[in-house]
This record gives structure tokens, C-alpha cells and sequence, in this order.
């Protein structure tokens, strides 16, 4: 997809709003009004992170975010409904789609103005979505019956609204009761960690991670030596307790060979390796950050070593961690701005983030996300803010800036990758690959790319995107951007990793990694997870697999 226009792009535009807030409020009491609040940001971010969506603005009770795919935001939408009635809150979704005006501040247009409007009409618990969207997604699983023809203010013409009844033949479901709400908002509430008491809580969980981890490892042993052999581990097994699960995977042998370590968190994000030991960073619930996990792959069962705590969530998880020979680095929001967390890949310690970017605010200390990946390359490593379109070189030995590259308004840095001399500029809504020369500054004209962008890889005398849309693995020969080729791999892949002469694919869709020979540039061996596998990393000759267990799991 070519970019329109600079800072002009067509684009399905989702408003949600809490349902009854001020009423809420008075009743849990501003502190816990505040609580609410950031939980809900979160699950919202959680989800806006799932489907593929850019959060424009936040204001209070309210967001606003854009889709590069029709599809993926009511599918988002559909799926905040239950998130947030998890914690005893009921929203309402408006959608639409056409062109907006992109600038630093956000985006607008009549377009922005018309999805709010819809979303003003929404009953709660409802998606309400214009005709445009009902007629971009039909024949995609999505249910709706007409609402009736509105008056839109300030909107000229009438509008026909739809209601969205069901996703994969699945209803809705409806609102819920205020005794149910009241009841879940109290209970959410009171589940969530003091300062006085996250300390313990954290304890409390390593202390059951480890008991966790020796009892499995005790019970295969046992079936070992009673001649029983393990197959891949189900969804249900691996994510019972809501555990995001990391696989470890002997290409080359059977798929009995799928070892699990349970990281005790929702997601599995990023996966390095360096200093000898494979590095994930984790996100948890709606009211704590996640953390990096230290693995010693060297045991026959892997073992978690340390868990590192990292504030902040980022927007882009496929590049929001990066590996030098030595170091881990990790993208992290502080109240004091956007940072860089350097972590000793030998000693596990880390150091306080150093900050690269002050412009961008944690307000209040409030947990936000972000959309910041990173990447290490030419020496140096290199840090975006994705939103303004902004690249720092830092100096690995201070964490200070050396260097900024201002890729102008209207673009959207998604995933960062080094590689074949260049640093690889991937903005998933714009539709486009960018090479950038590190000793110049110099961009090369964009890359047009077809369907959904969800991660890339560099190696092999290639960049490597995968293509969430169209199922596919796009192969872009370095400055020859004519000869695109694709190969067919498994659904809606969202992770790339290069090792053991193969380009390996994580496919979120149906739970599998494809190898991919790149000498033949075919598909030559599909691995069954049996998970909702979602990030990647080949190292010491074994493929390491995130996956994501679903809140409420």
C-alpha cells in the first residue's frame, strides 16, 4: 500500500467510551476511580496491541485509535467489550472509515469527526458502525443488523448505523447487570497490589514459579522413566493459570521435543539472546508492568534464572528489545520521559534507564503505553519514538543520543531492524519499508508493501516482513526494492527470526512455525505449538517460541 498523500491516509477509525463514568466515580471514590481508569487504559492498549491499532489520543474515559484493516477494529472493539466487564465496566464503540489527516498532534478530518459521532449514538455494551465499514467487512465473520438512519451533528447527509451482533458466530453478549458491575468493580479493586504490598505479591508469585517449574520437572522425569514421552503441551495445559508459556523447540527432531517454561504473566513479548542465556520480555495484568526473564537454556528442562522488572508496555512488542554481544536493551516509558534500560546480558543486573527522549510524559506516574521499538546495529543502539516519527542513535556506553534522524510528519515508526548496512524503518499503517544509511542520515525513498506488516527480520542477503494479512513471508532484496517475493506460510504470522540456515515464521493464526529454505525461498517444514504463538528467536541451535495466553484465561 503506497501512502495517499504526505500525512493523508484512509484509515477505520474506533471511539470507545466508559458508560456512566461520573456515576461510577462517585460511587468506588477517587482513588479507586483512578485505579478503574488505569486498568482500563491498559486492557484497552492490550487489545489495541492484539489487533494492530494505533492509539491517537486518550482523555479521561475515552480513546481514539486508527486501523490500517476494517476488520481488525471491529474485531478489536468486539474484544474490549469483555475486557473491560471483567473489571466491572461497560463501554461503548463507534467506527468509520475514511481518510484523516495525519499530523504530530494526532489526526483529523471529517472522518474523525464522523466516528466520534457514531460512537456517541452506541447503546452501552454496543459497537455501532457506519455502512463504509459493514460493506468493507462483509464476507469476514462479522454479524450486524441495521440500527435505523441517523442525523449526524455537524455531518451532512443521513447516515445508515449498524449494530454488531457477533464475531465467528459468536453473540456479543449483553451488558451487564449493576449488581454483576458492582460486584466485579469491588473485586477488581481490591485485587489490585499497594506499593505496601507489590513487593510480596512479587515474591509470593517466584516463590510458586519456582515450586511450578520443580514439580514439572519432577513429573517428567517420572513419565521418562516410565517410558511415556510427552507430547506438545495444549493451550489448556500451558495457559490454565493465565501463564504466557515460552516453547523451546529442537528443529530437527520431532515435535515431542516442545519444552514449555511458564513465565507467569499474560504475554510473551520479544526474545533475544545474549551472554549465553535467552532474554523475554513479559507483560503481566492490568495493573502492573512485566518484566524481563533471564532463561538458562543450558539445563535439559529450561529453567527461568531472574526476572528483571521494566516499566512501561510497548505498542511495538516484535522490536521493543534488543541484544548486543553483552547487553539487553529495552525500550521503557518513566515518568521522566521515553528511555533506554540497559541490562549486564553476564550479571543480569540491571542499570536505571537512562532517558533518550523527555517530550514524551508518563503523567502523574500513570502506566501507559508506548510505541518505541528498538534495535542494535553499526555499534550503536538505535531508539524510535514511533509516534513522531524519530530515530536516536545512543551510545551504548552512556545511553546519551549521539545522533537523531527525523523521518518527518505523518509517518509511523512500527518495527526497527540493522541489517545488510542499513537500519530497516517498517510503518505498518503507511504500508512501508524505509532503508536508512546509519553514516549518512539519509533515508531512501519508501518501499511499497502489501497487506499487514507485522514483523521483520535481516539476514540472509535479505529483510524479511511478515505479512499478517495475506498469510505470507515478504522477501525484499536490499536496495532492489522491484523484486518483492512472498512465500506462503501459516495464519496471520507475527514474528520472523533468522538461524541454522533457515528464516523461521511464527504464525499466531493456527499455532505453528513454518521454516522457510531461503535458498529456495520455499516453505519447507511446519512445526505444530499447539499455542497462540505470537514471538520468536533462534539461538544455540534451537528455536524459542512466545506465546499469549488471553486475559480471563
Amino acid at each position: 500500500m503506497s501512502r495517499r498523500a504526505a500525512g493523508r491516509n484512509l484509515a477505520a477509525l474506533l471511539f470507545t467510551d466508559i458508560v456512566g463514568s461520573t456515576e461510577i466515580a462517585v460511587e468506588v471514590g477517587d482513588r479507586r476511580w483512578r485505579e478503574l481508569q488505569a486498568a482500563h487504559h491498559d486492557l484497552i492498549r492490550r487489545e489495541l496491541r492484539r489487533f494492530g491499532g494505533h492509539e491517537i489520543d486518550t482523555a479521561g474515559d475515552s480513546f481514539f485509535a486508527r486501523f490500517r484493516i476494517p476488520q481488525d477494529a471491529v474485531r478489536c472493539a468486539a474484544a474490549i467489550l469483555p475486557a473491560t466487564r471483567s473489571i466491572g465496566l461497560e463501554v461503548r464503540a463507534g467506527l468509520h472509515f475514511g481518510e484523516t489527516e495525519l499530523s504530530a498532534g494526532g489526526a483529523g478530518g471529517i472522518a474523525v469527526h464522523t466516528a466520534a459521532r457514531v460512537s456517541s449514538l452506541a447503546a452501552p455494551g454496543e459497537v455501532l458502525v457506519t455502512q463504509t465499514i459493514v460493506d468493507l467487512v462483509s464476507g469476514s465473520g462479522l454479524d450486524f443488523h441495521e440500527r435505523g438512519t441517523y442525523e449526524l451533528k455537524g455531518i451532512p447527509g443521513s447516515w445508515r448505523l449498524f449494530a454488531l451482533d457477533a464475531v465467528e458466530g459468536v453473540a456479543l453478549g449483553p451488558p451487564l447487570d449493576r449488581v454483576e458491575a458492582v460486584e466485579r468493580r469491588t473485586r477488581s479493586s481490591s485485587d489490585r497490589p499497594t506499593g505496601r504490598t507489590r513487593a510480596r505479591t512479587l515474591l509470593v508469585g517466584l516463590i510458586a514459579g519456582v515450586i511450578a517449574i520443580t514439580v514439572a520437572v519432577v513429573a517428567i522425569a517420572r513419565e521418562a522413566s516410565s517410558g511415556r514421552t510427552n507430547g506438545p503441551p495444549s493451550p489448556q495445559t500451558s495457559q490454565a493459570n493465565g501463564y504466557a508459556t515460552l516453547f523451546k523447540v529442537n528443529p530437527t527432531t520431532t515435535v515431542d521435543q516442545v519444552q514449555p517454561v511458564y513465565l507467569q504473566r499474560i504475554s510473551a513479548g520479544p526474545i533475544v539472546s545474549a551472554g549465553g542465556s535467552i532474554w523475554a520480555l513479559t507483560e503481566t495484568t492490568a495493573f502492573e508492568s512485566g518484566g524481563v526473564f533471564q532463561i538458562n537454556p543450558g539445563y535439559a528442562e529450561p529453567q527461568v534464572a531472574k526476572e528483571i522488572p521494566a516499566p512501561g508496555a510497548c505498542l511495538s512488542p516484535a522490536t521493543c528489545m534488543a541484544a548486543s554481544a553483552h547487553a539487553v536493551w529495552v525500550s521503557v516509558l518513566v515518568p521522566e520521559g521515553l528511555g533506554l534500560e540497559r541490562i549486564d546480558a553476564t550479571t543480569g543486573l540491571s542499570a536505571k534507564a537512562t532517558i533518550v527522549d523527555p517530550s514524551v510524559t508518563r503523567p502523574g506516574g500513570e502506566f501507559l503505553s508506548f510505541n518505541a521499538p528498538v534495535s542494535w546495529g553499526a555499534g550503536s543502539v538505535w531508539l524510535a519514538n514511533g509516534s513522531s516519527g524519530t530515530i536516536y542513535r545512543v551510545d551504548p556506553s552512556t545511553g546519551r543520543p549521539i545522533d537523531t534522524i527525523r523521518l518527518g510528519a505523518g509517518v509511523t515508526i512500527d518495527l526497527l531492524a540493522y541489517g545488510e548496512g542499513s537500519l530497516w524503518v517498517v510503518d505498518r499503517f503507511g504500508g512501508t519499508l524505509t532503508a536508512i544509511d546509519p553514516g549518512t542520515d539519509r533515508a531512501e525513498p519508501p518501499i511499497p508493501l502489501q497487506g499487514d506488516p507485522t514483523s521483520i527480520a535481516v539476514g540472509a542477503g535479505s529483510v524479511w516482513v511478515s505479512d499478517g494479512q495475506d498469510d505470507q513471508l515478504l522477501r525484499i532484496a536490499p536496495h532492489h526494492p522491484s523484486g518483492i517475493q512472498d512465500v506462503s506460510v501459516g495464519q496471520e504470522p507475527t514474528a520472523v527470526a533468522i538461524g541454522g540456515g533457515s528464516v523461521w515464521v511464527a504464525n499466531h493464526g493456527n499455532g505453528t512455525v513454518t521454516e522457510v529454505n531461503p535458498n529456495a525461498n520455499l516453505a519447507i517444514q511446519t512445526i505444530p505449538i499447539s499455542s497462540t504463538v505470537q514471538s520468536l528467536e533462534f539461538a544455540d541451535g534451537a528455536l524459542w517460541v512466545g506465546s499469549f495466553a488471553p486475559p480471563g484465561v
